[in-house]
């Protein structure tokens, strides 16, 4: 339709270009007042006809328009409610991390370093409860042994201790 009101437009366009050239210039020279009159009302035809395609035109364009710009409104609204989505999942998904490092890496560290600390204040009935299979556990499990072992190895110095006081005796 709109192709039909372009070629009307092209069409009408045209025969304007030759009322003016032909009839309405030509009667212009010769001074014929009432053939310019004549041929005037008639380029005024062509005109109105251009002008009533041109608004059906712009009519149809601005309605394209507004529906393209519903669209637009229609996505960018959908992407403004996925980049919510998609930063609410990730500070899900930050928080989720976060609990599983304090879980995984953050408390067994925390145990080891309070099992260390007080096997530093000489506490050797120290004893770290962890129970993980991974590299922690080892540690913690090595860390027993190692206590364990310190207090054997001190419990024997003092037998010695006491021994050798009783030799001394």
């Amino acid at each position: 339709e709109e192709r039909g009101w372009v070629d009307d437009i092209a069409g009408a366009t045209s025969k304007l270009d030759d009322v003016f050239r032909k009839r309405i210039v030509p009667a212009v020279l010769r001074g014929q007042r009432a053939d310019v009159k004549l041929e005037h009302d008639r380029a005024q035809l062509l005109v109105t006809l251009i002008q009533d395609r041109v608004d059906l035109l712009v009519g149809r364009f601005e309605a394209s328009i507004r529906d393209f710009q519903g669209h637009v409104n229609a996505v960018e609204h959908q992407a403004v409610r996925w980049v919510i989505v998609l930063h609410l999942s990730a500070v899900a998904l930050a928080v989720g991390m976060g609990l599983w490092v304090l879980r995984s890496v953050a408390r067994p560290i925390a145990r080891l370093h309070e099992g260390a600390a007080r096997l530093g204040a000489g506490d050797l009935h120290a004893h770290i409860a962890v129970d993980s299979p991974d590299e922690f556990g080892a540690l913690a499990r090595q860390f027993n042994t190692m206590t364990r072992s310190l207090r054997e190895h001190q419990e024997k110095l003092l037998d010695s201790e006491k021994l050798a006081g009783i030799g001394r005796l």
